[in-house]
């Protein structure tokens, strides 16, 4: 098996790991606050980086100027969205959840426009198209009276703001790829989002909870900062390196399809037509946005 092969290989793997993040965490909430779940999520992730970046010798800060992106990364990527996407997911289904935490590149597409001046082409407008309407009916689930289940409803909503705040952290870390490694990055926006969480978990008193968690949530709480929130992202961004970054971060449109399927499996999630039709729609939209038909690999930088 050549390289090429064997990292899409990985890369499924991955996807098909990571994607157990939404059933498993769907089961923690039951009996954890979305307040420790992202707290722990977190902390367990430094037990995979810190090794890992000392094992590559890249433990280093970042330079003065460039904190200010470290910090709005922080902000919006690791506490916010996380958060978010947490309080979302108790209050909604693990498959809406796959759908709407992974629609962040319609708003990435968006933001980039915006901020970047990127311009949008018809392909990209084409895919921001069908990815809204299929949002609409995820977040809906066909039911124009939305309000018979507002808890469902206020839940998706707050999942696609988690997923607007990675895309603001996704254009505030492009300063950053150019001049560091994509992990490195991780690992400086992991740290003060990580504190805030600490600080918040303390006032709020969610500390005084830990010693009821049983050992099930304990193991899953691990497997989501350790394997998930880690591993898999570290895989993810290695095989940029190796496949280029429109091949391997076209990986990610799997997310979804894995996660509701394991929702449907074990947590026995009824999936209405809506609900597919919409999934459907939001995939084939991301795939006109992430996949253009002609895009070069990008360069990953130095050591």
């Amino acid at each position: 098996m050549d390289s090429r092969t064997r990292w899409m290989v990985i890369l499924f793997i991955a996807m098909a790991v990571w994607a157990s993040f939404h059933p498993i965490a769907k089961l923690v909430l039951n009996d954890v606050s979305p307040l420790t779940l992202s707290f722990f999520r977190l902390f367990f992730a430094l037990f995979f980086f810190v090794p890992y970046l000392a094992y590559q010798k890249q433990i280093a800060w970042p330079e003065k100027k460039d904190w200010k992106y470290v910090f709005i990364n922080a902000a919006f990527g690791a506490f916010l969205a996380v958060w978010l996407n947490n309080t979302g997911l108790q209050l909604s289904t693990a498959s809406a959840s796959a759908v709407l935490v992974n629609a962040n590149p319609l708003f990435v597409a968006l933001l980039a426009a915006a901020i970047l001046r990127e311009r949008l082409t018809p392909r990209t407008l084409a895919g921001l198209s069908l990815a809204f309407f299929g949002i609409v009916l995820v977040v809906t689930n066909g039911e124009l009276a939305w309000a018979a289940d507002p808890a469902y409803f206020a839940g998706n909503l707050l999942l696609l703001a988690g997923a607007f705040c990675i895309a603001i952290a996704a254009i505030a870390i492009v300063p950053l790829a150019k001049k560091y490694r994509a992990v490195q990055g991780q690992f400086w926006g992991i740290l003060p989002a990580l504190a805030g969480f600490f600080i918040t978990w303390l006032a709020l008193g969610e500390w005084r909870h830990a010693a009821g968690i049983s050992i099930a949530n304990w193991a899953g709480l691990f497997w989501i900062g350790f394997v998930v929130s880690g591993v898999c992202w570290s895989l993810l961004f290695e095989g940029i390196k190796q496949l280029g970054v429109v091949t391997a971060s076209s990986f990610k449109l799997l997310l979804p399809v894995f996660a509701v399927a394991y929702s449907a499996l074990f947590l026995g999630e009824q999936l209405s037509a809506f609900f597919l039709a919409g999934m459907a729609l939001v995939l084939s939209g991301l795939y006109w946005i992430a996949v253009p038909k002609t895009a070069p690999a990008i360069k990953a930088p130095g050591p």
